[in-house]
């Protein structure tokens, strides 16, 4: 029943956004990133608008996608690599397979949206949002986060190993199932996390909230 929910949550979610993009916008997309990111270069006060933008494993690569709002766009397999999406808002875009591999994400906005199976190898930034979002079987690896919201997130099956969370809050996280090792949680709220069937090793939870949390006997070799 649970991904039966999990599916229709997601069309309801698609069906309430609408293709709001910028036209003018989309066709400078679409010449590729020199011609993109030579236009977000020569207007520096542009926000592009790409809402509800519908792209099949497009090629993202390198674009200066700051301050770009890709709300309700449905961009499976895309490959963001090394681009820039600082304040970038994602809010209930379709982003399944999405490799975000060392992208730079401060102030993101990920609210809601469907990202099963995504590459976030080597993130950096403060202040994402990961609130509801779903990331179950997702590579959370090598990430270093600050301040950053994954309340009410889907990562089960998820991998965080490697990974620095400081002052980040994990309310009522689905992490069954997880593989973390050496990694660090500093100042990170656990309040009603489950962590059961969770493969945990040498990492430390310093200053971590982990009193409402839901965990078993697989939570060994803490801090070693």
């Amino acid at each position: 029943m649970g991904s039966v929910k999990i599916v229709l949550l997601f069309i309801l979610i698609m069906l309430s956004g609408c293709d709001k993009y910028d036209k003018e916008h989309k066709v400078i997309l679409e010449k590729g990133v020199v011609a993109w990111n030579q236009w977000r270069s020569d207007n520096p006060g542009i926000k592009p608008n790409l809402v509800g933008v519908k792209y099949y494993k497009a090629d993202f690569k390198g674009f200066d996608f700051s301050n770009t709002d890709f709300s309700f766009s449905e961009l499976p397999f895309a490959d963001f690599t090394g681009s820039d999406l600082q304040n970038t808002n994602f809010t209930k875009s379709y982003l399944q397979v999405a490799n975000f591999k060392n992208c730079m994400l401060t102030g993101s906005n990920f609210y809601r949206a469907m990202m099963y199976g995504a590459n976030l190898n080597g993130v950096t930034g403060k202040n994402i949002s990961f609130s509801r979002a779903y990331l179950d079987s997702s590579d959370l690896v090598n990430l270093n986060v600050e301040n950053s919201f994954f309340t009410n997130t889907f990562l089960a099956d998820s991998n965080l190993s490697g990974s620095t969370f400081r002052g980040s809050f994990f309310y009522d996280t689905n992490m069954k199932r997880t593989f973390i090792v050496k990694a660090h949680f500093i100042d990170v709220d656990f309040k009603d996390a489950d962590l059961s069937g969770s493969f945990i090793k040498q990492s430390e939870f310093t200053n971590s909230n982990l009193q409402a949390a839901i965990v078993d006997t697989n939570f060994i070799n803490i801090d070693k």
